[in-house]
C-alpha cells in the first residue's frame, strides 16, 4: 500500500510540473514562395510565425518578469526575434541569407504568434528548400509546418505542398556537411523529463540526419501520435475512464451484513469487451469533430473547448467516485466527451490553409496516429489495472486517489484556461 501511494504521489509531482503545458503544443507556421515578378530584386519571400510563448521560453522576452508579455516588450524585442529567426532558417543555394522586411502578431487559436517576414536574393530551390533549426533544444517536439510551391525552370507552378521540418534533425545539403549545427541564444535548456520524452518519440541516434523531413503523406501519422502522447489532458480523460474497467459493483457480506462494494473481474473477456466499447465511442466521437473542424465545417473557439476538456476530466474522475452522471453507459460519457476532444485535436491541423484534397489526406494520417497511440496507451493502462484489480487497496488507493487526483489536475487546468 505505501509503495502504490508513493508511486501515485510521483506520478501527481511529474504531471503538475507539466500543467501549464497540457495541451499547448509547439508548432511555427512558414510559407515559403517567390517574390513577385513586379517587386524588385526577383527572390522568395518567406513568412515566419512562431508562437510568442517559445520565442518568450527561447530570448525571455518578458522583460519586466511579471509573466505576461506586453505588445512593448514584444516591440522592444523586435530586433533580437528578426536575428533569431534569421539565423535559424536557411535557404538551399543562397549564402546571402534572409533579411528582415516585416513583423507584426497574430493571433491563432492557440495563442498569439510573432510573424516576421524575411527575404532572400535568391532562386526558389526545387528540392528541400529550408534548413530550419529553432526551438529544438528547448523543446524536442517541436516542429515547423512548412507550406511552398516548388518551382522548375519552363515548367507550370506545381501543386502547394506541405513539409513538416524537425529542427532536432535539420536537412543536410552538400554544401553544408561539413558545417556543424549553430548554437542559439536561449534563456533555459528543457528540463531532463521534456528531453528523455522527446527522445523517446522522436527518432533515434546522436547524429543529424542528412534526410529532409517527410511530406504531408508519410509524417502526419506521427504528429497524431506525438500529439496524444504530449496531450496529457486527452491521457487524463482516458485513463479516468479505464480506472474502473476491471472492477464491478456488487453485494459482499453475509445476509445480514452485507454491502455494496467494488469487486475485481474474473474474466479478463469481461473487462475487455466494455474497454472496447469505451475506445470505439472515442474514437468515433474524437475522429468527426476532428474531421469536421479540420475542414472549417465547424469552428468552435479554444476559449471555449479547452476549458471543456478539462472539465470533462473532472466529471469523469468524479463520477468514478460518486455516481455523478447516473444511468449513462461509460461508453456513451467517451462519446459525449470525445466530441469535445476532437475540436481539441483539430488545432494542429486547422491552421494549414491547404487545398481540400491535401487537408483531408493529413487528417486521417494525423487520425492513423491518433488512434496507434490510443491503442498503446490503453493496452499498457489495461495491462497494469488488470493486474492490481485484487490488491484489496484497489478501490481506495488506485480508483479513489488516482480519480481524486485527476480530478484536482482538471480543476487546475479549467481555472486556468478560464483565466487565461
Amino acid at each position: 500500500m505505501r509503495a502504490w501511494m508513493l508511486f501515485n504521489a510521483l506520478v501527481l509531482a511529474l504531471l503538475l510540473p507539466t500543467a501549464a503545458f497540457s495541451h499547448a503544443s509547439s508548432q511555427a507556421y512558414l510559407q515559403l514562395q517567390p517574390t513577385p515578378q513586379s517587386d524588385a530584386p526577383a527572390g522568395v519571400n518567406l513568412r515566419a510565425d512562431l508562437a510568442l510563448r517559445d520565442l518568450d521560453a527561447a530570448l525571455d522576452l518578458d522583460a519586466n518578469g511579471d509573466g505576461q508579455l506586453s505588445w512593448g516588450e514584444v516591440r522592444l524585442a523586435q530586433s533580437a526575434i528578426e536575428s533569431y529567426v534569421r539565423a535559424g532558417i536557411q535557404l538551399q543555394g543562397c549564402a546571402a541569407g534572409f533579411s528582415a522586411t516585416g513583423f507584426a502578431l497574430e493571433q491563432r487559436a492557440d495563442g498569439v504568434y510573432a510573424a516576421v517576414s524575411l527575404q532572400a536574393p535568391c532562386a526558389m530551390p526545387s528540392d528541400r528548400p529550408l534548413r530550419y533549426q529553432l526551438l529544438g533544444a528547448i523543446d524536442p517536439t517541436h516542429r515547423a509546418l512548412l507550406r511552398w510551391t516548388p518551382t522548375h525552370p519552363g515548367a507550370s507552378p506545381a501543386a502547394p505542398q506541405l513539409l513538416l521540418l524537425n529542427p532536432t534533425q535539420p536537412v543536410a545539403w552538400p554544401e553544408l556537411a561539413a558545417t556543424s549545427s549553430q548554437e542559439f541564444p536561449m534563456k533555459a535548456q528543457a528540463p531532463a523529463a521534456l528531453l528523455t520524452l522527446g527522445a523517446a518519440l522522436g527518432p533515434s541516434g546522436a547524429e543529424v540526419s542528412n534526410e529532409v523531413s517527410s511530406e504531408v503523406s508519410t509524417s502526419f501519422w506521427w504528429q497524431g501520435v506525438v500529439h496524444l502522447v504530449t496531450g496529457y489532458d486527452h491521457m487524463l480523460f482516458l485513463l479516468c475512464l479505464l480506472l474502473p474497467a476491471v472492477l464491478r459493483r456488487g453485494i459482499a457480506g453475509d445476509l445480514q451484513r452485507s454491502v455494496q462494494r467494488w469487486l475485481p473481474l474474473v474474466q479478463l473477456k469481461e473487462a475487455l469487451l466494455p474497454v472496447l466499447g469505451i475506445v470505439t465511442a472515442f474514437t468515433l466521437a474524437h475522429s468527426i469533430t476532428l474531421a469536421l473542424a479540420a475542414l472549417g465545417q465547424v469552428s468552435v473557439s479554444p476559449a471555449v473547448i479547452e476549458p471543456l476538456i478539462a472539465l470533462s476530466i473532472v466529471l469523469t474522475a468524479i463520477d468514478n467516485l460518486w455516481p455523478l452522471l447516473k444511468g449513462a453507459p461509460r461508453w456513451g460519457v467517451a462519446f459525449g466527451f470525445g466530441l469535445i476532444h476532437g475540436f481539441g485535436f483539430a488545432g494542429v491541423l486547422g491552421e494549414l490553409e491547404l487545398p481540400a484534397g491535401q487537408l483531408a489526406w493529413a487528417v486521417f494520417q494525423f487520425n492513423l496516429g491518433l488512434e496507434l497511440a490510443q491503442v498503446l496507451v490503453v493496452t499498457l493502462a489495461i495491462s497494469l489495472l488488470w493486474s492490481l484489480r485484487r490488491w484489496a487497496g484497489y478501490p481506495r488507493w488506485v480508483l479513489g486517489l488516482g480519480s481524486s487526483a485527476a480530478a484536482l489536475l482538471g480543476a487546475f487546468w479549467m481555472v486556468q484556461r478560464v483565466g487565461a
